[in-house]
């Protein structure tokens, strides 16, 4: 199957390679013949040796990183796996920048004196769930989990004082007879927080900009997350009511910009998206 050839990376050495995902094509090889043209497969054409590190949802571009060797792939994806990466997002949603200022400053009041004792409240959840689910599993097994929650209790209360954020904190689960749908469930549902704020008026009238930091990593949070919270985002095909799923041709979520350590060199890294302005979907007459 002759592919078409990848977007020219946005970063690229003799370790790793980091490309602009347009919206509309898969991350990964999906099931069955129709789905086997991908960002991985059309960059191994030219790079045979890269390697998958994350994914981004089909609907969604933005920034991916991939590896040039096992090894890299190895460090990259514990660097994610352990949140030592920081992720941007950018997303367009269906309300004005006035309701979304207001949205978010009753989201930063009202999310900031609650969030070390929410990131407290999660540990002991997710050990009781340990507890009562697989009381046969092994001890290392048990510690290994233990680590986990303490590690994700760390990291909730490390993240939510940053000046000028506001945080959702909203448990997601799959939502099995809908999928590939999530939902929140407040009882079974696995912690997830994402960091917002403003980031200025949309390309259409009734929209705005909205920045985002996801601390944790859920299928589709972003779009779950600001869905709760009254702040769909613009031709989101799911988790939009109808004159929202209508406003855009695409979903209108942008990874815009990681930032990390260097795998190899140890050095800070931080990367840009090249090519996202929603504004040229909408041209000015």
């Amino acid at each position: 199957m002759l592919l078409p050839p990848p977007p020219a990376p946005v970063y690229a050495d003799e370790h790793l390679l980091a490309f602009d995902k347009p919206a509309g094509l898969l991350a990964v090889p999906g099931r069955g013949p129709d789905k086997a043209d991908c960002l991985s497969a059309r960059v191994q054409a030219v790079w045979p040796g890269a390697l998958i590190v994350h994914r981004l949802d089909e609907a969604t571009s933005g920034l991916i990183l991939m590896a040039r060797s096992p090894r890299v792939q190895r460090l990259l994806g514990e660097a994610f796996a352990q949140r030592r990466v920081r992720k941007r997002y950018e997303a367009v949603v269906c309300a004005s920048a006035a309701a979304v200022a207001a949205a978010f400053a009753a989201a930063f009041t009202a999310s900031q004196p609650e969030a070390d004792e929410q990131a407290d409240e999660w540990a002991d959840e997710w050990a009781d769930e340990w507890a009562d689910e697989w009381p046969q599993e092994q001890e290392a097994e048990k510690d290994e989990t233990a680590a986990l929650s303490a590690a994700l209790s760390a990291t909730l209360s490390a993240v939510s004082a940053p000046p000028g954020w506001a945080a959702i904190g909203l448990p997601l689960l799959p939502d099995w007879p809908r999928r590939p749908r999530s939902k929140v469930d407040h009882a079974h549902g696995k912690p997830s927080l994402t960091l917002w704020r403003p980031a200025g008026g949309g390309p259409l009238p009734g929209t705005a900009r909205v920045a985002l930091r996801p601390i944790t990593g859920r299928s589709h949070q972003l779009r779950v997350h600001l869905a709760a919270i009254d702040l769909p985002i613009a031709g989101d095909a799911l988790y939009a009511p109808p004159a929202a799923q209508a406003l855009a041709p695409r979903l209108l979520l942008h990874a815009s910009a990681l930032q990390l350590t260097h795998p190899a060199t140890g050095k800070p890294l931080r990367l840009a998206s090249r090519t996202q302005h929603f504004d040229a979907l909408f041209p000015r007459a």
